[in-house]
């Protein structure tokens, strides 16, 4: 679901309402693409239609996936984690299947989007092998080039002694921030990043301790 083009306040509801209902309930694509159109109403009917086009199969195919891991004895984690590989089904890349495997507690996981992209160039002068390609809903960073930055990120982190998955989300949060202050983005809105109903960061606040710097990186 995040894969959307929306805003994260946007695009938790549909993930925390799958989760609720099991996956038993997504099996049917039709059904998927009902549940997925109705929500997005204020996002545009292009945008609703090809959303539900595209991550209806998906949801369906994941819930497959996971459904026949468990009837085959894999327990539920390991049935979840089987199905997360990337582009192992239509629709869900490298990133994707990244974050779905962060989310399930894959401590080697690297996520890597314009985000973590952008600090790795800015902070450390990571150099790929071609640049990502510009589109209409922002920046397509190839598999390739995900690959090339999982593995620099991954080096970071055990030269720092740690998990690649922490230094990741670390990333991200000082390429989200940076997005949100740069100058010419500053009248846009307040720089806040979302990260939940109870945790969302100001990124106007600079840690006050040494021991809070390293969430900066």
């Amino acid at each position: 679901m995040h894969g959307a083009p929306a805003d994260y306040t946007q695009t938790q509801p549909f993930v925390d309402e799958i989760v609720r209902q099991g996956p038993e309930q997504w099996l049917d694509e039709d059904r998927n693409a009902r549940f997925l159109n109705t929500p997005l109403e204020k996002q545009g009917r292009s945008y609703r239609y090809q959303f539900s086009r595209q991550r209806a199969p998906v949801l369906a195919d994941l819930a497959k996936c996971y459904l026949g891991g468990v009837e085959s004895g894999y327990t539920q984690r390991d049935a979840a984690l089987e199905c997360a590989a990337p582009n192992q089904f239509k629709g869900i890349g490298r990133k994707g299947a990244m974050l779905m495997r962060e989310y399930l507690g894959d401590p080697n996981a690297v996520a890597v989007d314009r985000h973590v992209y952008n600090y790795l160039i800015q902070k450390h002068g990571f150099i790929p092998s071609e640049q990502p390609r510009h589109t209409s809903h922002g920046v397509n960073i190839s598999d390739k080039v995900q690959r090339e930055a999982s593995w620099y990120l991954t080096k970071i982190a055990h030269e720092c002694g740690r998990e690649p998955v922490d230094v990741q989300v670390a990333a991200w949060l000082w390429g989200a921030c940076h997005a949100r202050t740069r100058a010419k983005r500053r009248h846009r809105g307040e720089p806040l990043v979302w990260m939940g109903d109870e945790l969302i960061i100001d990124c106007t606040t600079q840690p006050k301790e040494d021991s809070d710097k390293e969430l900066w990186l």
